[in-house]
């Protein structure tokens, strides 16, 4: 199940962790999160190893994980492809000059809020599509997972991080 998923405007471990935490004060703390190794990661993986342990965070390329690269082809042919034909569009009229940060920066601001709601009615809706595999709902997986496996509660991320300065602070 996607436990997350938004477009931002930028590529930052901060801004990726405050996403992640929020998923976990929704879902609770996972047993283990799996990773590429980019930047934007490590943010998330000293929280997870913070909470979890040693174990608790793989790490690999991406192409070596065929779940979240099928994940992601879903998300580009039922979201992305849409906006990514706009922009192309927009750029071989002539109105859109990439290398413009104004042109960008407006992008950001008319689709970004477009794309995040389309995301989440995409991401509600795969949750609940059947696993072609074990023949039952992503959300049906996760729920049987949390029951069995007995996850921390939601509220296990209170606490964790400084209200102003959003550090994680030391155990």
């Amino acid at each position: 199940m996607i436990m997350f998923i938004e477009a931002l405007g930028n590529n930052k471990s901060e801004s990726l962790l405050k996403l992640f935490t929020g998923a976990i004060k929704k879902f609770g703390t996972p047993f283990r999160s799996r990773t590429d190794m980019g930047m934007e990661n490590v943010r998330n993986a000293e929280f997870m190893l913070q909470q979890r342990g040693i174990g608790s965070v793989v790490t690999g390329k991406n192409v070596h994980n065929q779940r979240i690269e099928r994940v992601w082809r879903d998300v580009y042919d039922g979201v992305l492809v849409f906006y990514s034909e706009l922009v192309y569009f927009m750029k071989d009229e002539g109105v859109l000059d990439i290398m413009n940060p104004l042109h960008i920066c407006t992008l950001h601001y008319v689709y970004m809020g477009r794309i995040n709601q389309s995301l989440v009615t995409w991401c509600e809706a795969w949750s609940t599509h059947r696993h072609r595999i074990v023949k039952s709902f992503q959300i049906r997986l996760w729920t049987a997972g949390m029951a069995n496996n007995q996850v921390s509660d939601p509220e296990s991320a209170q606490g964790i991080f400084d209200a102003e300065s959003e550090t994680v602070h030391d155990s």
